[in-house]
């Protein structure tokens, strides 16, 4: 959970910076361009680390999920 937020910020300040971009460049502001579109470069890193970050949790959980399965069933099994 505390990962789909990250996302969400991440993504929100890239689409910020996006757009500070595009508006810098419809003026002719091309250092305000080039400024807007270095400072998107580090929330992009995260947005990914994140993104990896959540699939990892995701996969985990569902490792635990059948390790308990698994259990359940060998304990079904063990001779009484």
């Amino acid at each position: 959970m505390k990962y789909k937020v990250l996302v969400a910020e991440a993504d929100n300040i890239i689409e910020k910076r996006v757009r500070q971009a595009n508006l810098a460049v419809d003026q002719n502001e091309d250092n305000v361009a080039k400024i807007a579109l270095q400072n998107k470069i580090v929330p992009e890193r995260k947005f990914a680390s994140y993104k990896q970050q959540e699939t990892i949790q995701a996969q985990a959980a569902n490792l635990y999920e059948k390790i308990k399965k698994l259990k359940g069933k060998h304990e079904e099994l063990k001779p009484k």
